[in-house]
């Protein structure tokens, strides 16, 4: 269905540009006792209209403007139009029927108007008008491209049917896996599944590597919580660090796990590894042994500040 839509809108268009060919093809032939037989074409009508001649012997009268304004020159304007439409514009467009409908009202409405087209000639004598094959070229192709415009208007594309919410994939639940596999995010099912698992005692321990922590060994218990930040309640305080966040993160050691867990509250970005992705906020993530922590202040400065860099590992 789409490409008889489609189709048809092109097949219309290129009917219509037949017209612009035709413009300068004889429209009418006209006969006189005294001159004998000229043909006109709509152009040379068109060229008589703007620039008339008195001295020429087949001058045309005032009402003729009206004709080859209306019926001989709109008509070839609209089948540019149309066509351009028809063939680069959407298969739902109905802009270029309309246009042909109009077009092929024109030339019909010109047939029962010829008498109008009849020049003013200087002398006397009869005149007999007769239209040229030029005029019925148009006429035919604009008939059978009225046609088409009409069927085009039944003849639309489908429309899809929106797909269901079930087929969809929800955004949220896309970014948390990708998180997770990136990150191994924690979920509430494993935070209670097997906490009662019990394995060999083991203690975790975080070494500072850089910063005024730099050689510092801080021991951290199985389920124990330690709170860094630059303000006064935090466990690890790094005060007058404006690239630490008053409540940066809470690290705290899981050994049923064999990792550390880390959520990320700050403003200013917490980085593993030497990633310059930093990790996301609010979330709880697993940090195996042997993991760089570094603390800074923003993403994208990681060439620029080192920051405060922390390695976790068991003893």
């Amino acid at each position: 269905m789409d490409r008889s839509a489609k189709g048809i809108r092109i097949a219309g268009a290129l009917l219509l540009f037949v017209n612009l060919a035709v413009f300068f093809l004889p429209m009418t032939k006209i006969v006189h006792t005294n001159y004998g037989t000229k043909e006109f074409s709509a152009f040379q009508y068109l060229q008589n209209v703007i620039h008339p001649d008195s001295a020429n012997p087949h001058v045309f009268g005032v009402s003729v403007m009206f004709v080859v304004w209306g019926l001989l020159v709109l008509p070839v304007i609209l089948s540019l139009a149309a066509g351009i439409i028809g063939l680069v514009g959407s298969a739902k467009q109905i802009l270029s029927g309309i246009f042909s409908l109009v077009i092929a009202g024109a030339y019909i409405t010109l047939f029962f108007v010829i008498d109008s087209l009849a020049p003013i000639w200087n002398i006397s004598g009869e005149t007999s008008v007769s239209w040229g094959y030029a005029f019925f070229i148009s006429l035919s192709v604009s008939i059978a491209a009225a046609v088409l415009g009409i069927v085009s208007f039944f003849v639309r594309p489908r429309r899809k049917k929106p797909v269901t919410s079930d087929v969809i994939p929800k955004v949220q639940e896309i970014k948390n896996e990708q998180q997770n596999m990136r990150y191994n995010i924690v979920s509430p099912a494993e935070k209670t599944g097997d906490e009662n698992m019990k394995i060999e005692t083991v203690r975790g321990v975080l070494v500072g590597l850089a910063g005024i922590y730099k050689g510092a060994e801080i021991p951290i218990q199985d389920g124990e919580t330690i709170r860094i930040g630059r303000t006064a309640d935090n466990d690890l305080v790094f005060e007058n660090q404006q690239k630490v966040s008053r409540k940066h993160c809470v690290i705290s050691f899981h050994r049923d796990k064999e990792c550390f867990k880390i959520v990320d509250t700050s403003s200013n970005g917490s980085f593993t590894n030497g990633s310059q992705e930093c990790l996301p906020q609010n979330m709880e993530i697993c940090l195996k042994p042997g993991t760089i922590l570094v603390v800074k202040k923003i993403c994208f400065d990681w060439n620029n500040e080192r920051g405060r860099i922390w390695q976790a590992n068991y003893v």
